[in-house]
């Protein structure tokens, strides 16, 4: 088959840019012609363009006979109905948190949508407009994403992995790692630069903390998994939980619980490293790219064409879900932003209450201090004032008569005693 695969960005490196690639990738292995499309181009695109996938920005550029589009969001959904008005789309949904991921509610659009896991998929399914739902499960590379050490008897190394997490989350994950005795490492948090070769990344630790993909390759590279980011957490992922998270996409909300840095410790004391095995072992029977890739051909092999182009304005539509998405995009931004300013004040609040009590205590010493010192100087004062008199008394006796013939009749005595030292001396 002859196959676009279409989304409104591979310019970072994300859930859906990943994905993308990765069902590329394994289509391309399968034979098939496969080609991307995305607005906007960067760090995922050059990833693609490495594995010999053809990459375009422009939609002219694409073939003009193609079998099927995959896409991804509403903007490319519309924008490639107009540019193949009967070629059949199956419509990947991703996300439950921003709209550009829903399929476009235009009758005879969409020939089916996929989701990914449960969440999502009773979302879609609650639309308005019906269309045929397929779930099926997130593919992973088991080959790129695979142990290349075994994780150690004892956890020395966490690694938090997370575009989402905000600073209230990652301090409470920061003094849990500290209080269990394991190093915490971060990546793609707060403005740190993704790494392009995570499977590397998730080898150097021992517990990968994070959700949803992060999760599922860290689960692949034999690493003890631990559910924890923005929205929630469901703690480790075990042989008898994983199913069970899995169907949530491991996006810490299968169950509510609450958060202190002690209980995430005490969590961690029950670290063992058949963990990473047991991962290991889920991942490649249940989330095994290849298979992925293979449900997705049969499944593209059972949607019909469109006899007819679909009515409606789509390039308008196109342009109008981008540009929602592109307001919708910075209001998210904003809002995380706004949080960690919040929490950047609510800091500083703490140190200048901080600040104010060491100031207080600093008063009451330099209080203290200043009555010492006082004392001290009354003190000092009284001592020389008896000195004074002591001197004064000294100098009236030396100049009484009595104290003077004292002295001199002890002048005699003192020649005597003279006399005898020189003697001695000279003996």
């Amino acid at each position: 088959m002859r196959i676009v695969i279409a989304t409104q960005s591979l310019a970072g490196l994300g859930g859906s840019e990943s994905y993308a690639i990765t069902v590329a990738d394994q289509l391309q292995r399968l034979g098939h012609c496969v080609w991307l499309f995305a607005l906007d181009l960067g760090r995922s695109s050059e990833a693609a363009k490495a594995l010999g996938l053809p990459v375009t920005d422009s939609s002219s550029a694409l073939p003009d006979d193609i079998d099927a589009l995959i896409v991804q969001d509403g903007a490319v959904a519309c924008e490639l109905a107009a540019r193949y008005p009967l070629t059949p789309q199956l419509f990947v949904a991703h996300s439950d948190i921003f709209d550009l991921q829903l399929p476009p509610q235009v009758e005879g659009l969409l020939a089916a949508v996929v989701t990914l896991y449960e969440r999502v998929d009773k979302r879609i399914r609650a639309m308005a407009l019906q269309i045929p739902v397929i779930q099926l499960r997130q593919p992973i590379d088991v080959e790129r994403f695979k142990p290349l050490s075994p994780i150690r008897g004892l956890p020395r190394v966490a690694l938090a992995l997370s575009y989402y997490i905000n600073d209230t989350r990652l301090d409470l994950l920061t003094e849990a790692c500290a209080k269990a005795g394991i190093e915490l490492r971060t990546n793609s948090i707060r403005g740190e630069q993704p790494t392009t070769t995570p499977e590397l990344v998730y080898n150097e630790a021992d517990i990968v903390f994070g959700k949803a993909r992060v999760v599922l390759e860290a689960m692949a590279c034999g690493r003890a998994a631990y559910v924890f980011d923005h929205n929630g957490s469901d703690g480790w992922v075990t042989a008898e939980n994983a199913s069970q998270l899995a169907a949530d996409n491991f996006g810490g909300q299968d169950e509510f619980r609450p958060l202190d840095a002690a209980s995430i410790a005490a969590e961690l004391a029950s670290y063992d490293p058949l963990m990473g095995t047991n991962n290991r072992d889920f991942i490649v029977a249940n989330h095994a790219a290849s298979a992925h890739a293979a449900e997705l051909v049969e499944v593209l092999r059972s949607v019909a064409p469109r006899t007819q182009s679909v009515d409606a304005p789509l390039n308008e539509l196109a342009r109008m879900v981008r540009n929602y998405h592109r307001a919708d995009s910075a209001a998210f931004a904003l809002r995380a932003e706004r949080h960690h300013l919040t929490t950047q004040i609510g800091n500083l609040e703490q140190q200048r209450a901080h600040l104010e009590q060491e100031r207080a205590h600093l008063e009451q010493e330099r209080a203290r201090l200043a009555a010492e010192l006082e004392q001290a100087s009354d003190h000092a004062v009284a001592i020389s004032e008896r000195a004074e008199a002591a001197e004064r008394r000294e100098n009236a006796l030396l100049q009484t008569r009595r104290w003077q013939l004292t002295q001199a009749a002890l002048r005699p005595l003192d020649k005597l005693r003279q006399l005898k030292v020189d003697r001695s001396g000279k003996q």
